[in-house]
């Protein structure tokens, strides 16, 4: 492997850690919130083209970008959630 490779290949993985860390206040108050608000959780998930705000969780079918994460808190934001 190249080090070119070898740079993308730990770019790749730190970008990851970067989103797992990013989900991880999510999650938490996704996990404690009502019915009500996980839908608003599943409507902010899907904005960004995934089918539920546990698809985000999962990395189902693909991992969100850090992009994603950040438009899926700000939408959760606006609504009053407190990360």
């Amino acid at each position: 492997m190249t080090d070119a490779h070898e740079a993308i290949g730990q770019h790749v993985e730190q970008e990851a850690a970067d989103v797992s860390k990013m989900k991880e206040p999510l999650r938490n108050v996704f996990r404690t919130a009502s019915d009500d608000e996980k839908k608003k959780f599943d409507a902010a998930a899907q904005a960004v083209q995934f089918k539920d705000f546990n698809a985000v969780l999962t990395n189902n079918p693909r991992e969100p970008t850090a992009a994603e994460i950040n438009t899926i808190r700000q939408s959760l934001e606006k609504q009053g959630f407190k990360f």
